[in-house]
């Protein structure tokens, strides 16, 4: 997964009627309060005039009132990767360590299989261990695992935005799902986090989403973005909800970093440009070239280094890069930003189609057309991550070469990133959730009866 020069790795929501969402002092968030917590846990209404429950298609939901049953490929990801205590762990290499973002995802796909007992498990390790004990203050870690000299621990304290994204998003909609403000509380202080220290204004080029704290933004205004760090759903519902320019502000450079990023319609693993919106003589850790009306403690601090040009590997569009399409198949079909951006993105089933695979890796920078005939297939999780893309463009003959595919390779829950991509993916296309124009997370299970739902 992403890395910043020797680390590795990879935001938030506004409205009247809810206030200033996930920013400003805790207890002064509107988030709390119990009237909005009782209205969004009986159903994830949109209040932008659409609900998630609506924007379903109607064979998801009538599949989601006919109850939930129990999701095995969820059931299969805990034997295989999620230890008692807590954590996920990849056993590839033998190293079973863990980063940030498995258990951001593995806590997402825990409420979407209304599993209140991983969920906590992970959530209290989570906090333990990545966080130091002190989650209020503290993002976590990305990197955690066996040291040289055999103690587990910490490996790498920089943290990862797109774990931090997920977490703060997966604890605010539990806390709604579930009514239980206190995850609306950590969602909240998480938040406020992200903004402060891993967003950056670079004035007319927009706020961004930097992959982590530090080591992704230097003083000559370079930055280093991952475009599958910030999926469109999330950012709408922060946008919706979150007070303050700035969210809305973040969703549009996003979708612009989306598109300029791929000009050919294929997405890299990452991007790096020079802002000029920045000033190589101004002081560390000052956000310059802040657009007027900007909230200053909103950016993260420059960094005095220099960052180091893009390898030719990091240059090309693979494991972290098939995010882009997978978020694009997840995103309501009415959101305002969805065809279009689906249109721009079809070439990857160009290369699909020639290829008859999923590529491991493209080149961005060349056409799809140019490059199919010398890539090499990708692993069966890029299949199920490409699937709802392919469906949503109505792509059908890339459908059938990725519905072969996983047809005919066996899952295996042991693979960590094959797994979390499928997860995602089918879990999404049998009805067990789906995302609401604003973002909001519906599950099939919140449509069950109350006597009918696990506990």
């Amino acid at each position: 997964m992403p890395t910043a020069s020797p680390t590795v790795h990879r935001l938030l929501p506004r409205r009247a009627a809810l206030g200033r969402l996930l920013v400003g002092p805790i207890l002064a968030n509107p988030l709390l309060a119990s009237d909005w917590a009782r209205a969004g846990s009986a159903t994830p209404a949109a209040r932008r005039g659409a609900s998630a429950a609506a924007s379903a298609p109607p064979a998801r939901r009538t599949s989601a009132q006919g109850c939930a049953g129990a999701w095995h490929d969820w059931l299969a990801f805990k034997q295989a990767l999620l230890r008692s205590e807590g954590r996920v762990a990849d056993p590839r290499e033998g190293r079973f360590h863990t980063v940030s973002e498995a258990q951001a995802y593995a806590l997402f796909f825990a409420l979407v299989a209304n599993d209140r007992p991983a969920f906590d498990a992970l959530l209290a390790w989570t906090e333990r261990e990545l966080c130091g004990n002190t989650p209020a203050v503290t993002l976590p870690a990305w990197h955690w695992g066996r040291d040289e000299a055999g103690q587990w621990r910490v490996l790498d304290p920089n943290a990862a935005a797109d774990a931090d994204l997920w977490l703060a998003y997966t604890l605010a909609q539990a806390g709604r799902l579930w009514r239980r403000s206190d995850l609306i509380e950590k969602a909240g202080r998480i938040s406020s986090m992200i903004a402060s220290r891993e967003t950056l204004d670079t004035g007319a080029q927009g706020l961004h989403l930097l992959p982590g704290p530090t080591g992704f933004a230097d003083k000559a205004g370079q930055l280093r973005l991952n475009p599958s760090y910030a999926p469109l759903p999330l950012l709408r519902w922060f946008a919706a909800y979150a007070a303050g320019p700035h969210w809305s502000g973040l969703l549009r450079s996003t979708v612009n970093l989306l598109t300029t990023s791929a000009p050919h319609g294929l997405a890299p693993d990452w991007w790096q440009f020079t802002t000029t919106g920045l000033s190589s003589g101004a002081a560390a850790g000052a956000v310059v070239g802040a657009a007027a009306g900007s909230v200053p403690a909103h950016g993260a601090a420059l960094q005095s280094t220099r960052l180091a040009a893009l390898s030719n590997e990091q240059r090309l569009g693979g494991f972290d890069a098939v995010r882009v399409y997978l978020w694009l198949g997840l995103t309501a079909a009415d959101d305002p930003q969805r065809a279009r951006l689906l249109a721009h993105f079809a070439p990857m089933c160009d290369v699909v189609e020639r290829l008859g695979q999923p590529p491991l890796q493209v080149d961005p920078a060349r056409q799809a057309a140019e490059q199919a005939g010398q890539l090499k297939p990708g692993p069966r999780g890029f299949a199920a991550a490409l699937l709802p893309f392919a469906q949503s463009l109505g792509r059908s003959r890339c459908v059938a070469v990725l519905k072969d595919r996983l047809q005919h390779e066996p899952a295996d829950a042991r693979m960590y990133y094959d797994s979390v991509l499928g997860l995602f993916a089918l879990g999404q296309m049998e009805g067990r959730y789906a995302f609401g124009s604003d973002g909001s997370l519906w599950t099939a299970w919140s449509a069950c009866p109350a006597s009918a739902r696990s506990p």
